[in-house]
C-alpha cells in the first residue's frame, strides 16, 4: 500500500527532529569535553538536582545519593522517584527536540544533563518510568555519544529499542535511579575526581539548602564516607 502525503511527512519530520538531537548532543559534549576544569566543578551538580527535582515531582521526602568511584568508573544512583515520559524522552534526545525542550526539561534530564559526559561519552542509564497511571516500567538504556552525527542518531534508535526489553533486576531497582560512567580516559578521570572534591566541600550548604536530602554515602576504593542530615528540634 502506498504510504500518504502525511504518512510521508510525518516520517521525514520524525527523521529530522532526531538529526537535530544528534547535533545538539554532539555539539554540547564536545564543547564540555574541551572545557574540562568548567565541567569538573558542574556535572555532580547536575546528577544531583536532578534527583532533587524528581523527588520534587514524586513527592518524595528524604532522597538519598549513593556514588562508588573505581579507577574504571563511576557509579551514581538515588532513591528520589522515578523518571516520567518525557524525562525519559529528554534523556535520549539531549533536550533537543521542541516537544521537550522546556525550562523544566533542561534542568533535569535536558541539555543541562550533556556536562556529564565529560566523564564519560558511555553513560548506562538504568531505573523506572511511571507513565502516570502508577505503573513503573523498567528501562536500561547505553546513551553513546561518543560518535559523530551519524553515530549518535543511531544510538537514538538504539536507546528506543532498548526501551521494548530491560536486563535490570527489577526487584533491586525498584526504588533507585542509577548512572554509570565508565572512564574513556584518564582526563575523564581527572574531570569526575575534580567534581567529587569540590562536592564533598559544599555538602552542607547543600544540605541547608535541600530539605529534601536526607543523606549522601561516597565510596573511593577501599574508603567510605558518608553524611547524613542531623534532625533538628
Amino acid at each position: 500500500m502506498t504510504a500518504s502525503l502525511r504518512e510521508l511527512v510525518e516520517g521525514k519530520l520524525a527523521d529530522q527532529v532526531r538529526q537535530q538531537a544528534a547535533r545538539t548532543i554532539r555539539t554540547k559534549v564536545r564543547d564540555w569535553g574541551n572545557q574540562p576544569r568548567k565541567a569538573g566543578r558542574r556535572w555532580l551538580s547536575e546528577l544531583v538536582q536532578n534527583a532533587l527535582d524528581s523527588a520534587d515531582q514524586a513527592g518524595v521526602t528524604k532522597v538519598h545519593v549513593r556514588m562508588e568511584m573505581t579507577k574504571r568508573m563511576f557509579v551514581f544512583e538515588h532513591d528520589g522517584g522515578h523518571f516520567t515520559i518525557d524525562n525519559l524522552a529528554a534523556l535520549i534526545t539531549g533536550g533537543s527536540s521542541k516537544p521537550y525542550e522546556t525550562p523544566e526539561s533542561l534542568g533535569q534530564f535536558g541539555t543541562g544533563f550533556l556536562v556529564t559526559h565529560a566523564v564519560s561519552t558511555k553513560v548506562k542509564a538504568e531505573g523506572f518510568a511511571s507513565s502516570g497511571d502508577d505503573s513503573k516500567m523498567p528501562f536500561s538504556l547505553t546513551l553513546d555519544r561518543s560518535g559523530d552525527e551519524a553515530g549518535i542518531q543511531k544510538n537514538i534508535e538504539t536507546n528506543l529499542h532498548q526501551l521494548e526489553s530491560s536486563d535490570i533486576n527489577g526487584s533491586q531497582l525498584s526504588k533507585l535511579t542509577r548512572f554509570v560512567y565508565s572512564f574513556d580516559n584518564d582526563e575523564n578521570r581527572r574531570t569526575c575526581s575534580e567534581g567529587l572534591d569540590l562536592w564533598t566541600k559544599i555538602l552542607p550548604l547543600a544540605f541547608a539548602f535541600a530539605d529534601n536530602l536526607a543523606g549522601v554515602e561516597l565510596s573511593e576504593e577501599e574508603k567510605r564516607t558518608s553524611w547524613r542530615r542531623v534532625p533538628t528540634g
